[in-house]
């Protein structure tokens, strides 16, 4: 392997050298132009910082449910529940008219959607006792 010298004689004339040597003294353009740098410097830190506003309600809402995956899931589901209750397929209402029928809701098939207010109230307490 390879000695090193730790003590650093080796470079002890160019370290001599350097010591010896007179260090010229910065002329005025150089302080001048560091000078106007520092206070360019100054003037662009002293600007006030612009910092963003706060976030409107739509922008907090929508971070809050999950972004645009989440509001576009929302977006189909809302239109499809507005089909479905504009529709009304059939077949929902040949499925659903004999429950309500049981459960006493409804007299006929064609009564079974023309509910009064308290049905859903009776609605949810036989969904949850059955």
């Amino acid at each position: 392997m390879t000695e090193f010298d730790r003590d650093g004689d080796a470079l002890e004339p160019f370290f001599k050298a350097v010591r010896a040597a007179e260090v010229p003294a910065p002329g005025p353009d150089m302080l001048a132009r560091v000078l106007a740098a520092a206070e360019a410097e100054l003037d662009a830190r002293a600007a006030p910082v612009r910092r963003p506003g706060r976030p409107g309600f739509f922008a907090t809402f929508l971070r809050a449910i999950g972004g645009w995956p989440a509001m576009g899931g929302l977006a189909a589901a809302t239109f499809a529940g507005v089909m479905i209750g504009v529709v009304q397929p059939a077949s929902l209402v040949d499925q659903v008219s004999p429950w309500l029928m049981q459960l006493g809701l409804a007299s006929e098939a064609e009564d079974a959607f023309s509910l009064d207010p308290d049905a859903g109230l009776a609605l949810t307490f036989a969904a949850i006792e059955g």
